[in-house]
């Protein structure tokens, strides 16, 4: 039986060149930041803490620094394959080819990345196996009326 690749749905190195040239143009970041205040409300009512975070490719730094405010020293950032504009990423990785050992987060996040998958069925079992089986899985995207 011949095994089949998804269908390529978004042209991914496209849509990284027009995330890079906003970025570099200053583009209004209101999105990512009401998303960073989401996140922050949605980290303060749960009791435990999440000692190995990791912010995946969100593409500024406001994910980032929600996770050191609330006392998480050992975030690693992850952003996607494209050039690193913004300080402070740790490491560039694919989204949809995760190279982290099994349970190595007890928490992932992630803000507006990951809507522009086009395996993200694939992407959720890997990052099942990425976070401990009581991890916290914390993704933000646009949704319906965005």
């Amino acid at each position: 039986m011949a095994t089949s690749s998804p269908p390529l749905i978004f042209d991914r190195p496209l849509s990284r060149a027009r995330l890079a040239r906003a970025i570099a143009r200053c583009a209004p970041d209101f999105l990512m930041q009401r998303a960073a205040e989401d996140l922050e409300d949605r980290l303060a009512s749960i009791r435990r803490e999440f000692p190995r975070a990791l912010d995946l490719a969100t593409p500024t730094e406001h994910f980032a620094k929600v996770l050191a405010a609330g006392g998480r020293p050992n975030t690693l950032r992850a952003v996607a394959l494209m050039p690193a504009i913004e300080t402070g990423a740790k490491i560039v990785v694919d989204e949809e080819a995760l190279p982290f050992a099994p349970e190595s987060f007890d928490l992932i996040v992630s803000g507006m990345a990951l809507h522009w998958s086009t395996i993200f069925p694939e992407f959720s079992r890997r990052r099942g196996a990425a976070s401990r089986p009581t991890g916290c899985f914390s993704p933000a995207w646009p949704a319906a009326q965005a």
